[in-house]
């Protein structure tokens, strides 16, 4: 079973974006996954922004909103000014510019998936610059509370009506927020919603809060992720250089990439000797975990941590608190 990541697995994962690209009708939300993790690979960066950008160019929505988010903060990451600058100008038509938008939005069931991409695309747009952090932190913060609310007015994270979607949903908002916050240097901000995240879910710090990420047969919530832009938003808001940033939010990022990786390697085993319908859904929950690795991995490789830096051996294991 593997015991770490590297490199390796970033690019066994982007492997399987060209056969998404030679579909008739390629999945723009896959296409957007293996964008986020070429951070390291600009020459494949380049070739799944070809493919995605007239895809989401035939969407509408908060679905656009929260796609376009990811295309700003991937160019972002390699350096692509000119996409960055377009992607930004069209997003914040959309996020402030256009009433139409909130207005549908704000109409739809309150568990309902548009309320958390509009969520997630201003979470992204506020990440962007700390320009952008200012106009829409506000109601980055609404959106994010709304998500954190049941219908029936209890608090989701401690209700055991909230079902893991809404949970994952609220969650990914909430840490969005983080690191908007750490990349604006609203250190005020920061704590407050670190203090938040623990305090909603339970937890005693910031690790507990990320075992609230769940991996099932039928979803996945991608802690990994979430573990790394913590630690990512920690080392920004500390002014910490990355190689020289030690805190148990790594520890807890490559420990979860470890466990999507062997997840993954399971689901692929099972894939091998599974009925046809079984086969296509343990595939499935392959991709979702190979994916989850490779964003992480990408993510941190492109703040600066090297994997190796990531490994428990290296870091400090004691409790991290706002």
């Amino acid at each position: 079973m593997p015991t770490t990541v590297t490199s390796a697995d970033i690019d066994s994962f982007l492997a399987q974006a060209p056969s998404e690209m030679a579909k008739p009708k390629p999945n723009e939300y896959a296409l957007s996954v293996y964008l986020m993790a070429t951070a390291r690979s600009p020459t494949k960066y380049n070739l799944i922004k070809t493919a995605l950008n007239p895809l989401v160019d035939n969407v509408s929505g908060a679905y656009k909103a929260w796609l376009l988010g990811r295309i700003l903060i991937a160019a972002d990451h390699v350096g692509d000014r000119e996409q960055a600058a377009a992607t930004e100008a069209e997003l914040k038509v959309l996020l402030l510019e256009e009433p139409v938008l909130q207005s549908a939005v704000n109409q739809t069931a309150h568990d309902s998936l548009d309320r958390a991409m509009l969520a997630w695309a201003y979470g992204y747009y506020a990440a962007s610059s700390p320009a952008n952090y200012a106009a829409v932190r506000d109601t980055l913060f609404a959106r994010t509370q709304d998500l954190l609310i049941a219908p029936e007015g209890a608090i989701l994270l401690q209700s055991e009506s909230g079902n893991q979607e809404r949970i994952s949903n609220a969650l990914w908002a909430l840490v969005m927020s983080i690191q908007a916050a750490a990349r604006a240097g609203a250190q005020a901000d920061y704590e407050t919603l670190m203090h938040k995240i623990i305090t909603l879910t339970g937890k005693s710090d910031i690790q507990g809060a990320l075992s609230c990420f769940v991996r099932t047969e039928t979803s996945s919530d991608y802690g990994a992720w979430a573990a790394m832009m913590l630690a990512e938003a920690d080392a920004t808001i500390k002014k910490v250089a990355a190689n020289e940033y030690t805190s148990p939010l790594l520890t807890t990022a490559q420990s979860m990439m470890v466990a999507a990786k062997e997840w993954a390697d399971l689901q692929r085993q099972t894939a091998a000797v599974a009925t046809e319908q079984k086969k296509a859904i343990a595939l499935a929950n392959a991709w979702k975990g190979e994916a989850e690795v490779a964003v992480a991995a990408s993510t941190g490789m492109r703040f600066g941590f090297s994997l190796e830096q990531a490994s428990a051996k290296n870091v400090k294991t004691t409790g991290l608190r706002p």
